[in-house]
């Protein structure tokens, strides 16, 4: 893929066409799913999604921040200290992108 190089040019075009449609097919049917059964759940997951470009950005200094207080709690099972370390992740993701949203930050963004 990277050369250029492809066997059946036609066919690749097929593939890409088809698999882009798929795609949207499913990504619908994800999202019918979410609206009916999860709603909090899925409201989170269309916030993060619709504000991906904050946590893409933002996420490997917020885990790496809380990483960082968590390793000097005392001896804790590593489980819970990971599930702690995303749950403190995913509210300060959320509380920086309204900071960022809601102040002239949000030509950082592009917004």
């Amino acid at each position: 893929m990277r050369t250029g190089t492809y066997a059946v040019v036609p066919l690749f075009w097929i593939n890409s066409i088809l698999s882009i449609i798929i795609g949207m097919n499913l990504a619908r049917f994800i999202d019918s799913m979410f609206n009916k059964s999860f709603t909090v759940a899925g409201g989170w997951i269309k916030y993060i999604g619709k504000n991906s470009i904050t946590f893409v950005c933002l996420n490997q200094i917020v885990i790496m921040a809380w990483k960082n207080l968590f390793a000097k709690l005392p001896s804790v099972n590593k489980l819970i200290i990971c599930f702690a370390i995303l749950i403190f992740s995913i509210a300060s993701l959320m509380l920086m992108d309204h900071i960022i949203r809601k102040t002239g930050l949000k030509v950082a963004i592009g917004k």
